[in-house]
């Protein structure tokens, strides 16, 4: 006889969340405190590097212990905004504060970028040619690609967020948080500095040209690129492509191709423009799409398995 009791609909708060950004977070603070103790050989690493990680760390050990109190607060908008945004944001800041940890294995002048120009070159080396000789309005264009990549997120987000699709916002936001902690620890691992650095060091690239020239938006990403945020190092993998694969998976996903069609063309400028602009390898790009691909398929399954029903007792 089929069950009285009503279907749980995805605005529920019983349906989420799994907390999978919590788990994150905790799981990256501890391994970036751990990264930043052999850093000190290199790097004068502050003591607050370690105070913020155990704060953090502190933190989402409280909510996970309390979860099942956490989910009741799911019933409050307030309560449900912070637990499905915080882990976001706080990836977009550890962005930042993997510099603490780029140099946790090797010394600052260390690279391997040769090593991935000469891979490179087996396909031409577009990371060195594909910016010679453009218009600025080529350059504009694709930086306005590039730049799109600030708003997948947020905007998949916003719409899961309204429409009250919370678990699917937990399935996006766990894939993307999933690329960009991947991305933080292979950063010190891979000893990378990315093209706009090395073709000039490897004397393909003259000086001269590592800045290119536009209009307000390419002044604004040369900014960011040379006196801003962006890290000399952390180039593999692109976590600009793997939030890239997600956001195109999603548009796919919710809205078929009058939202696919147009997410892929946005997603492949962005990652044109990530080699256009010189700030990843073709390699990189393709280490990003494979890690979205990856976190997209460990986030179903693991949002998912909290969804199953429990085992009778006794059974």
């Amino acid at each position: 006889m089929p069950s009285s009791r009503p279907r749980l609909k995805d605005a529920s708060p019983t349906r989420a969340p799994m907390l999978t950004g919590v788990w994150l977070a905790v799981g990256y603070a501890i391994v970036h405190a751990a990264l930043a103790l052999p850093a000190r050989r290199f790097v004068a690493v502050p003591g607050y590097v370690w105070a913020v990680d155990i704060a953090v760390a502190m933190v989402c050990a409280v909510v996970l212990v309390r979860r099942a109190q956490v989910r009741v607060a799911m019933s409050n908008a307030i309560g449900r905004a912070i637990l499905l945004w915080a882990p976001v944001a706080y990836f977009l800041w550890c962005y930042k504060w993997s510099g603490w940890t780029l140099h946790a294995i090797y010394p600052p002048d260390f690279t391997i970028d040769t090593a991935f120009i000469a891979f490179e070159n087996l396909f031409g080396q577009p990371s060195l040619w594909l910016a010679r000789g453009r218009s600025r309005l080529t350059t504009e264009t694709l930086h306005a690609f590039y730049a799109s990549y600030y708003l997948y997120t947020v905007g998949i987000g916003v719409y899961l967020f309204a429409a009250r699709r919370y678990v699917d916002f937990e399935k996006m936001s766990c894939a993307v948080i999933i690329g960009y902690a991947v991305s933080y620890v292979v950063f010190a691992l891979v000893p990378l500095w990315g093209p706009r650095w090395a073709l000039v060091d490897a004397g393909l690239l003259p000086v001269g040209e590592r800045r290119l020239e536009g209009y307000a938006l390419t002044t604004w990403i040369n900014g960011i690129q040379w006196d801003g945020v962006a890290l000399k190092g952390g180039a593999m993998p692109s976590s600009h492509t793997s939030t890239g694969g997600v956001f195109m998976y999603w548009c796919w996903r919710l809205w078929r191709r009058k939202g696919g069609i147009p997410g892929t063309i946005i997603v492949a400028g962005m990652a044109l423009g990530a080699v256009y602009g010189r700030y990843h390898y073709v390699t990189d790009v393709v280490a990003g799409a494979v890690l979205a691909a990856v976190g997209i398929v460990i986030a179903e399954k693991w949002v998912d398995a909290g969804r199953a029903p429990a085992a009778p007792r006794g059974a």
